[in-house]
Order: C-alpha cells, then sequence, then structure tokens
C-alpha cells in the first residue's frame, strides 16, 4: 500500500484545525503563496462552509496537506507538507477541486470560473495543475519583498491627516465600507473583519488606518507578521494584505505614507522584511511599491478553468 492510499482526507472543524493550517504552511515556506498574511485569508467567508476546506491526513492524524477554495477571489489556496509532496497529494488536492466545483457550478445552475496559481519553478504543482485540466493565463501574482534593515524614510503625511491602529471591532463597519470604496468590491464583510481582529496571529499595532481632519476613515493598511520560524533561520516576516485607499483621498500620498509606518512597526517587533503581493497588470500598484523599496523576488502564473 502506497502512502496515498493511506491518507485520509476530510473537512476542516474547529479553531484547532485552522491553527494547523498555518502551522503546516510554515513548514513549507518554498511552494506556499501564503504564509505571513494566511490568517486574513483563512478568516474569509469560505471558512465558514465546510465544503470548501479538506485536510490530508495519515490514520493516526498527521497533517499532510490541506486545500481551501477561495470563493472571494475564485482561487485555490493550498500547501502540502515538503517531505509528502511525492506522494501525489498535489493531484489528489487537484482532483478534489475538481469534483468540489462541479457539485457547487452544479447547485448554481452556471458555468464557475476559478484560478490557481503556482510559483515558476515549481514543477510538482504546475504539472497537477495542467493535468486537471487548467490552462495558463496571461497573469500572474508578483511577489515583492523589502528588507527591514535599510533606511525608512519618515512618513509625511497631508495636512491635517493621522495615522493610528484600527479601533477595534467598534471601527469594524467604517472599515468594511472604506474597503469596499478603495477596491470597488462588496466581498469584505462585517464579519471577515470581525475574525481577523480574533486570530491568535493578529496584532493590533499593525492594523493602520489614514484618518481626516474630520475624523474619517481614509486609508488602510493591514500588517502581518510570523512567528520566529525555523524554516525562515529562526527569522520573523511581515506582510501587507491589505493596503488601500479611499477614492476620495488617493494620489495624496496616503498610501506611501501608510506603507513606511508599517515598515518601521514591523522592524520594531523584529521582522527582517516585508512582503506584499500584487498582480503583474497592476502596474500604479507595482510603482508604488517600488517607489518605498520593494523588489520583486518570484512570480506565480496564474491557471484558469470553468467549471460546469
Amino acid at each position: 500500500m502506497t502512502m496515498h492510499e493511506r491518507v485520509v482526507a476530510r473537512p476542516a472543524s474547529g479553531a484547532g484545525d485552522f491553527a494547523r493550517l498555518y502551522d503546516l504552511a510554515a513548514q513549507a515556506p518554498d511552494h506556499v503563496l501564503h504564509l505571513a498574511d494566511l490568517p486574513w485569508r483563512l478568516a474569509s467567508p469560505s471558512s465558514l462552509v465546510p465544503e470548501r476546506i479538506r485536510l490530508w491526513e495519515t490514520p493516526d492524524g498527521d497533517l499532510l496537506a490541506w486545500a481551501m477554495l477561495q470563493f472571494s477571489w475564485h482561487c485555490l489556496d493550498y500547501a502540502v507538507r515538503s517531505d509528502s509532496r511525492a506522494a501525489g497529494l498535489d493531484a489528489a488536492i487537484l482532483g478534489w477541486v475538481t469534483e468540489r466545483l462541479g457539485e457547487e457550478s452544479a447547485e448554481r445552475g452556471e458555468p464557475l470560473p476559478f484560478y490557481v496559481s503556482a510559483r515558476n519553478g515549481d514543477e510538482t504543482r504546475i504539472a497537477a495543475v495542467i493535468a486537471a485540466g487548467f490552462v495558463a493565463d496571461d497573469w500572474s501574482y508578483v511577489h515583492l519583498v523589502r528588507d527591514l534593515d535599510e533606511p525608512i524614510p519618515e512618513p509625511v503625511l497631508p495636512d491635517g491627516f493621522s495615522i493610528r491602529s484600527l479601533a477595534g471591532e467598534d471601527e469594524v463597519d467604517a472599515y468594511v465600507a472604506m474597503h469596499r470604496a478603495a477596491f470597488d468590491s462588496t466581498s469584505m464583510t462585517a464579519e471577515w473583519r470581525r475574525a481577523t481582529l480574533r486570530d491568535p496571529h493578529y496584532d493590533p499595532t499593525l492594523d493602520l488606518v489614514a484618518i481626516t481632519a474630520g475624523g474619517d476613515l481614509a486609508g488602510f493598511c493591514v500588517g502581518w507578521l510570523t512567528p520566529p520560524l525555523p524554516t525562515l533561520s529562526g527569522q520573523r516576516v511581515a506582510q501587507v494584505e491589505p493596503l488601500g485607499v479611499h477614492p476620495a483621498h488617493q494620489r495624496a500620498g496616503l498610501g506611501r505614507a501608510l506603507l513606511l509606518e508599517i515598515f518601521r512597526r514591523a522592524r520594531a517587533l523584529g521582522a527582517v522584511h516585508i512582503e506584499v503581493d500584487t498582480v503583474s497588470y497592476e502596474e500604479p500598484a507595482q510603482e508604488t511599491y517600488a517607489a518605498v523599496g520593494f523588489r520583486q523576488v518570484y512570480e506565480a502564473p496564474f491557471f484558469f478553468r470553468s467549471f460546469g
């Protein structure tokens, strides 16, 4: 019997399982696409739908892999323990994705588009994605890094504006309205945002908002920080997710000021560098990040398939 035949697959159940998802991703930073900011993604509305999350374990309960269908972005998050990739778990995950999205498309009565991304050079994932019927698209994640031992300029704000931490759950509704306006999207919900505040990896000092002179929310930048990890040589790594500015206050330097402040705070907490993801067609975002010292370290092309 092969290792793959001994694997048990089941839905996620409870907060303990979600903590295990983070821990497994931390063991495989060479191929996961999200680590420091994973709590943001694990709090998404899909976390409330057990059928959209799957765990692969040994009969003794050792976690080998997990996958989560992220309907907020129509994409797949997944991780496989590095010493288990040869067991064919990438293919097993994509098989489950194909089955589950086919069922969901039938329930909706309409086609369901979905994406999977893979780092350039991750041949195991790319082969499994292509074998599952996904086709390379013409865009990608762009992963950027900024070393925090480099000089950090003082944030400069427009007259009357200030930066502070989000005022907890009391300010969630105002945050959601600002987030939706900034991205012209209704995907952000109060339930999702409140869930991020309860995550054990959440640090309120890295949850920043820019405020107008009248006290209105104008922009936001949320930072995430890993614990010291053996897989990262005992270092702590920060990530920005998300960053946005209300349309009424864009092009005033708020995004840059928020980034510089998050750099200062992440460095004070022990982070050695800070990461951010954008997409290849968002040239203004890439220019903003480059202007404050980010450099590209890899791309992760997207693969597309429509179900139903």
